[in-house]
Order: structure tokens, then sequence, then C-alpha cells
């Protein structure tokens, strides 16, 4: 998840897959679950957890080769 905490680092230029770089970047392509959308809309879904990441950083997917991105399902009730 690139959201809440993770925009701090992200803006800090560090790696948040520096654990798994050598991996994803030897392999032919990654898949990972993302859990938010990327996007500067202002209103969260969920007001105690805002379900969202800053698609400035879009690159760190590719940057990772990072191919498939995929989110959780959200119902609305």
């Amino acid at each position: 998840m690139l959201g809440r905490g993770v925009n701090s680092i992200l803006a800090s230029g560090q790696n948040v897959f520096a654990n798994v770089e050598n991996i994803f970047k030897n392999s032919d392509g990654a898949v990972i679950n993302l859990e938010d959308p990327m996007t500067t809309y202002s209103i969260a879904y969920k007001s105690t957890i805002p379900l969202k990441a800053n698609p400035a950083y879009v690159h760190v997917l590719k940057d990772n080769n990072i191919m498939i991105a995929c989110l959780a399902k959200t119902s609305i009730n």
C-alpha cells in the first residue's frame, strides 16, 4: 500500500521495495496487490482510513519492474 505513512518515505526518495528490489528487477515482471487507488481525489471513501495513494509515485511501480498492480475490491453498503 503506497498511501498513508508511505507517502513521506516516497517523498524522501527511498525505495519502498528495497528489500525485494533484486527479486523484482531480476524477474520477467512482478504482480502486486496495491490495495489502494492512486488518485488526487480529495474525498476519502472511508473517512477513518483514507485508502488512496499519490499518483505522482506511480513511477515507483514501473521502476521496480512491477507490471500488474491489483486493487482490493470495495463494496458499498
